[in-house]
């Protein structure tokens, strides 16, 4: 499975997934509600009141340094009331993206999907330099 394959699949599962999403502001939910993505909470001056009646929450907040001290600040508040929340889609976010901010996604898929799905399709690999020959390779061909 391609990195576009996983990312569509990420997003997939956070589309199915009712749990609350905390992002920081507006543009980050912005960002996910173009991708069919709901449940979306901002964090309000208060973390107090952004954790008020949630349970179990998916964290997404960016991964600058204040994004980094809101979710742990997030994980203290939670675990305090004896709840969880769920990082591990932020985790791989990161891993698939590299993006900083949430708020990034949306270009940052268009170019892993141009990536993925426009690069090589319909073209000469060998001819574009995608592909390049190898005579220490046994089958001749290496990427």
């Amino acid at each position: 499975m391609n990195k576009f394959e996983r990312l569509e699949r990420w997003i997939q599962e956070m589309r199915e997934d009712s749990r609350v999403k905390i992002v920081e502001g507006k543009r980050d939910k912005v960002a996910l509600e173009s991708f069919g993505i709901t449940n979306i909470k901002t964090i309000t001056k208060s973390l107090q009141l952004t954790a008020a009646g949630v349970d179990n929450p998916i964290i997404l907040t960016d991964y600058d340094r204040r994004g980094e001290q809101i979710k742990k600040r997030l994980e203290e508040l939670f675990k305090d009331e004896g709840k969880s929340v769920d990082t591990s889609y932020r985790h791989q976010l990161r891993l698939l993206t590299g993006i900083k901010y949430i708020e990034e996604i949306v270009p940052r898929y268009n170019e892993i999907k141009k990536r993925y799905r426009g690069e090589g399709h319909g073209k000469n690999l060998f001819r574009h330099g995608k592909v390049r020959y190898s005579r220490s390779n046994r089958d001749g061909w290496h990427s």
